[in-house]
């Protein structure tokens, strides 16, 4: 039973929950700047994301695909909405 609850709450809990404090932090750095970018119809987002794929793509888990395609496409806008979809820090999923 305790292992099937913790299997549960890993699968359950969100990709910012799973990242280690430093990549957090590189994480809420990185959001910031992609955010900037897609706000500003910036292509040098796609290279900030290539360069950052393994960190983004911890941090956003199942919606990483989508938001994979959304910058492929330029697609800015939708990038920004699943930015939006996913909390900016463990706390926010702990609230």
């Amino acid at each position: 039973p305790l292992v099937s609850a913790l299997r549960e709450r890993l699968v359950a809990a969100p990709a910012t929950a799973l990242l280690a404090d430093a990549d957090l932090v590189a994480w809420q750095s990185l959001r910031k700047r992609l955010t900037a970018l897609f706000h500003d119809g910036d292509a040098a987002a796609l290279r900030l994301f290539e360069e950052h794929r393994p960190l983004i793509q911890a941090a956003l888990a199942d919606r990483f695909e989508e938001m994979w395609q959304a910058v492929r496409d330029f697609d800015f806008d939708r990038a920004l909405s699943v930015l939006a979809s996913v909390p900016t820090a463990v706390e926010d999923t702990l609230e």
